[in-house]
């Protein structure tokens, strides 16, 4: 973050960090000598200037164009190119998509070594599948072009978008303008979990033959959201269960729970602990494999090891230093994964049922037991959304009315759906259990989306051109700490404060509206003034 504020234009990152840590080793040695407890804060000061002088350096060393000999710093645009296709190969009806690691290009007929990742997509009228895979080196003719800024104000930044994932180029390729010319995988780790999850992909196409509940199948299941038409985009979204169609951090838990509750009863001594932990950690990491090491589903694997590996060490574990821990893992690898949405709604997401639910919940006492497990599912969606209302609004400018109801239904559904089709696909080599593990997934797949269907066409069922700052988003969420603290605390100061925001937030609303009224008008008098002249 503070790199993006300070800019490129500061090149003493190293030297800075350098300092700092030299400065941090000197104060801890002389902290130990003096035994001074101002000396002690001093050290604990220049250590947290040393963690961001570090972040400050990693994202220099990652931000590509920072490379003397990226696609960006090319004086003239090359001839020819060779890459490798470094990721998921992205299957459109119309059209394929994928990544280009660039290793050399041809400039004024002389090749020379290049870096720099350029977004390809080729039409889809080839015979095969797949037209690329990853792993494949090609050889294509012409330049990348840089991507375009957008054309309006208010219009979705594809640039920046792809700029955060290291992607500054794109290029459209027509059959005769590439050739492959062998095959290296970068990783073959990650070859090996596409060609996995691939192969599972074509497992469910056999299993389920309708098209809509086939591609939600393969969303849920695998995270292959590739055919998933518009249609059963905007129910899920209209109902605010559009995060059960990406393979994320409630998929791995669900996957998580159901291996604790099936071997707890093996915990007895460290030793079988330790057992356990292993045999759990290599299911979720291998429930990871299947789909594809995506980067959602990395995210949670490695944060339910970190909780698994502190309950089998028998030490008190808190879910916000688990979370911090895996956050600073993941942006030590990649920093700019921090303007990640996914990144953001994930984290918050499971910050607000570590932190709401548990009051939320509390607010009834339900003897049933049905009852009650409705209830959880109700008071767990509405922490989960109400901690991601004020992002989702600034990101996606909607609100799912339903989406409590929604997800009472659809949650338990798509639970249902996963373990028989995790099931179906690990049993698809016995032929009759198998057949009836995918009908009862596709059973559970067809009533949820027949009842996301429903919910969408009630009325008032979207809200939508929501319109907010970063500002306003901070202050909604300075809203919601104040009126869960008024909550706990039942103290009166803290409803005043939320009430006074609401009003610094309705005020800043109406000027915005009268602004855009004021310009209305300006442009009705303009238009009106200059129609005669047209005549």
């Amino acid at each position: 973050m503070l790199y993006t504020i300070i800019g490129e234009g500061f090149r003493f990152a190293s030297e800075v960090f350098a300092f700092f840590v030299l400065l941090f080793f000197g104060l801890y040695l002389y902290s130990r000598r003096v035994k001074a407890a101002d000396v002690n804060t001093w050290v604990g000061i220049v250590g947290l200037f040393c963690f961001a002088a570090s972040g400050f350096w990693l994202t220099e060393l990652r931000t590509p164009h920072l490379k003397p000999d990226h696609l960006t710093n090319l004086r003239t645009p090359p001839a020819y190119y060779t890459g490798v296709v470094s990721d998921f190969v992205v299957q459109k009806p119309g059209y394929q998509r994928t990544i280009v690691e660039v290793d050399k290009v041809l400039v004024n007929g002389e090749w020379q070594a290049a870096s720099g990742q350029v977004q390809v997509t080729v039409p889809h009228d080839t015979p095969e599948d797949y037209t690329f895979t990853y792993g494949d080196k090609l050889f294509i003719k012409g330049a990348p072009q840089p991507v375009a800024p957008p054309l309006n104000p208010g219009q979705f930044n594809y640039r920046e978008y792809l700029q955060l994932k290291g992607i500054y180029h794109r290029q459209n390729l027509q059959a005769h303008q590439f050739r492959h010319i062998g095959n290296g995988p970068p990783n073959l780790l990650l070859y090996a979990s596409i060609s996995v999850r691939r192969f599972f992909e074509e497992t469910i196409r056999e299993k389920v033959t309708a098209r809509r509940e086939q591609s939600i199948a393969t969303a849920l299941l695998l995270g292959v959201k590739d055919d998933l038409d518009n249609a059963v985009r905007d129910a899920y979204a209209a109902t605010g269960t559009m995060h059960v169609l990406a393979v994320s951090g409630m998929h791995v838990g669900l996957v998580f729970g159901v291996f604790l509750l099936l071997l707890k009863k093996v915990i007895m001594r460290k030793s079988q602990r330790l057992l356990l932990a292993l045999l759990v950690l290599v299911l979720l990491w291998g429930y990871g494999f299947m789909t594809g090491l995506s980067p959602s589903v990395l995210r949670a694997v490695l944060m339910f090891s970190l909780v698994l590996l502190a309950q089998v060490l028998s030490r008190r574990h808190n879910i916000y230093n688990t979370l911090a821990a895996t956050a600073f893992a993941l942006l030590c690898f990649d920093p700019y994964m921090l303007f990640d949405v996914g990144f953001q709604l994930s984290f918050l997401a499971v910050i607000g049922i570590a932190a709401l639910h548990p009051a939320i919940y509390s607010l009834l006492d339900i003897n049933n037991r049905f009852a009650d497990g409705v209830w959880e599912l109700f008071s767990i969606a509405v922490a989960a959304q109400l901690i991601t209302l004020p992002l989702g609004i600034y990101y996606f400018h909607q609100f799912p009315v339903y989406f409590w109801l929604a997800n009472i239904v659809v949650v338990p559904a798509s639970t249902l759906a996963l373990y028989f089709g995790m099931a179906g696909l690990v049993l698809s080599w016995i032929p009759y259990l198998s057949d009836l593990l995918f009908y009862l997934h596709y059973g559970f797949l067809w009533g949820m989306n027949e009842f996301n269907q429903l919910l969408m066409n009630l009325p008032g069922s979207l809200i939508n051109g929501l319109d907010i700052s970063a500002l306003q988003s901070w202050l909604l969420y300075g809203v919601l700490a104040l009126l869960v603290l008024f909550l706990v605390q039942k103290q009166l100061r803290y409803l005043v404060m939320a009430t006074a925001i609401v009003g610094v937030l309705s005020v800043q609303q109406i000027m915005e509206t009268i602004a855009q009224q004021n310009q209305k008008n300006w442009r009705s008098i303009v238009c009106g003034a200059a129609a005669p002249w047209v005549l």
